[in-house]
């Protein structure tokens, strides 16, 4: 259940370098070496992300919910690049610079972090590195959201606690 959190907060940050296998006909190849790789395929992303929606397994789809999650990154010219992993049914349908409805979660970084844990040989252990040496944030954008994540920290390993 740890690595699952924090392998489905990773992938909700970064949509990062993963194959992830939906079923026999429909699949993402998802590969991006850094955030402005990233930003430059975000239209290509999304169409992929519409056409075959990444299911977000057991608890991790009732944790999230439905909505968007605001990912702010501070790049390296000290402007903020902003966008929203739409999710909807326990799957992440879409991504977005524009929010598509109500805002669930709050995760911010750093450009330097994300390039970082994108170009990492472990990208779990970066991104959880990352996490608990509060190179990235997490927040619930209501009440309930933060009460869901307060709980679930106790299944992330973290200094946090």
């Amino acid at each position: 259940m740890k690595k699952s959190l924090i392998f489905i907060l990773a992938l909700l940050l970064i949509s990062t370098s993963l194959v992830i296998a939906q079923t026999a006909d429909c699949s993402n190849n998802i590969s991006f070496s850094n955030l402005q790789d990233l930003i430059t395929n975000l239209d290509s992303l999304n169409t992929q992300l519409n056409t075959c929606p990444i299911n977000l397994p057991g608890a991790i789809g009732s944790l999230v919910g439905n909505g968007n999650i605001e990912t702010s990154i501070k790049l390296n010219d000290e402007t903020t690049s902003v966008f929203y992993v739409i999710i909807s049914n326990k799957q992440i349908s879409g991504i977005s610079t524009q929010s598509t409805g109500k805002v669930t979660y709050l995760v911010s970084t750093s450009e330097e972090t994300l390039n970082s844990i994108l170009n990492s040989q472990d990208q779990l252990a970066s991104f959880s590195s990352a996490y608990t040496s509060d190179q990235i944030t997490i927040k619930g954008n209501t009440f309930i959201n933060r009460i869901k994540l307060f709980f679930s920290r106790w299944f992330v390993p973290s200094n946090k606690n």
